[in-house]
């Protein structure tokens, strides 16, 4: 079975109306890289911070379906703002990042590998001002995906 990470770069990368930059790790790497010029400030990036744990729920029969935490951003770099813009300056940036976040969730429900009986239905989407330490605005996703993980392999 192909693992969350996996289907989360998938669709980061090619299933949105957007391409985005896929990154994984904590928001200090990502600024780190940010900075370094690692990451491209042309392009939408897509950060994903892998969950501080994940939640198994094993059933009768040994089959595991896996509660996990999904923390994303969709942001893009705007070079001509200072800490002092206006927010319908930069509202079409975050609003165009809200529409890829929710084609996003869309893309994970219709995943395989998301569990098509408990599809992810509440996520919250706060917007992104000048985030990090450089200009970047867009919108997060903040929600629990319940995942298909397989069977265990022992005996419940």
């Amino acid at each position: 079975m192909t693992s969350i990470s996996a289907v989360i770069q998938s669709i980061a990368e090619t299933g949105l109306s957007q391409r985005c930059t896929y990154f994984k790790g904590t928001l200090e790497e990502l600024n780190i890289d940010i900075e370094r010029g690692n990451v491209s400030k042309d392009e939408w990036i897509f950060g994903h911070v892998p969950p501080e744990f994940i939640t198994d729920n094993i059933s009768g029969s040994g089959f595991i379906s896996t509660k996990y935490p999904l923390r994303c951003y969709i942001v893009k770099y705007i070079s001509n703002v200072t800490m002092d813009y206006r927010t319908a300056d930069v509202q079409p940036t975050v609003d165009a990042a809200l529409t890829l976040c929710r084609q996003f969730v869309h893309s994970l429900n219709d995943n395989e590998i998301t569990d098509s009986e408990k599809p992810i239905t509440d996520v919250k989407y706060p917007s992104v001002y000048a985030w990090l330490d450089i200009h970047y605005f867009g919108c997060s996703i903040d929600t629990e995906a319940n995942i298909l993980a397989g069977e265990t392999g022992c005996q419940p």
